[in-house]
């Protein structure tokens, strides 16, 4: 696996072309790149789409579609 290091990227969460969640992270080794999105708590369960962008016009941005579930916690009861 061939990558590009040190290539700025952003990480957008768009629900259609709305984002609704965005953060910005940089390649490491061989292109490979971590992102922590903070997905809003209101955000409902559904398809959305990753888009991951890249600080150069050298290299097209790419794009997933993935589904989100909402997690449900459990309050004790009285």
């Amino acid at each position: 696996l061939n990558g590009i290091s040190g290539v700025p990227l952003t990480v957008e969460l768009r629900a259609g072309s709305t984002p609704v969640a965005q953060t910005s992270t940089v390649s490491g080794t061989a292109g490979a790149f971590i992102a922590e999105l903070d997905v809003p708590p209101t955000l409902q369960g559904g398809s959305y789409t990753v888009v991951v962008t890249p600080g150069t016009p050298t290299i097209s941005p790419e794009s997933r579609t993935i589904t989100v579930q909402p997690s449900f916690t459990r309050s004790s009861g009285a």
